[in-house]
């Protein structure tokens, strides 16, 4: 009768200890994979690679609602002639960003270009790689990259 007893209990304590060793994984695993998830990365403070866009010409521009506003940090007011436009690109770590620009202006004037952080894979660390690309301009205007993330808008 004692063997019976003391097989009970040592099945118990073994009982117990699968279940706090099963508790203690799941509190593991839901503290690695687990936590809420959204659509947008959340970026820390100051993960941003900058551009500036410098109109020199004689059209007051004004951003077009066609601008992606996702992951850009966009200025508001008009881009009046002498003035400075200074766009905030999120950057992502490992991943390339980009989001696209649509100026207008008055006679059909367009403006629209693409503002990019280039994730690079051979220096992995190195996540401020800014350049824009698909510079397109009509109008009254004509635009070009003077240096990496600067664009000048002058002219035609």
């Amino acid at each position: 009768m004692n063997d019976e007893k003391t097989g009970n209990i040592s099945s118990g304590k073994y009982t117990v200890g699968l279940v706090l060793v099963l508790f203690i994984l799941l509190v593991i695993v839901t503290g690695l994979f687990g936590g809420s998830r959204s659509d947008d990365p959340v970026l820390p403070q100051g993960l941003t690679q900058g551009f500036d866009i410098v109109n020199q010409s004689s059209v007051i521009l004004t951003l077009s609602p066609l601008t992606e506003r996702k992951n850009l940090g966009v200025p508001t007011d008009p881009l009046v002639p002498g003035a400075t436009h200074r766009f905030e690109l999120g950057v992502t770590p490992f991943s390339t960003t980009s989001a696209q620009v649509v100026y207008i202006g008055l006679n059909e004037t367009m403006v629209t270009f693409t503002l990019v952080n280039q994730f690079n894979w051979l220096a992995p660390y190195d996540w401020y790689n800014p350049y824009i690309k698909n510079i397109m301009a009509s109008g009254l205007v004509r635009a070009s990259e003077v240096r990496r993330g600067l664009l000048n808008i002058l002219n035609a």
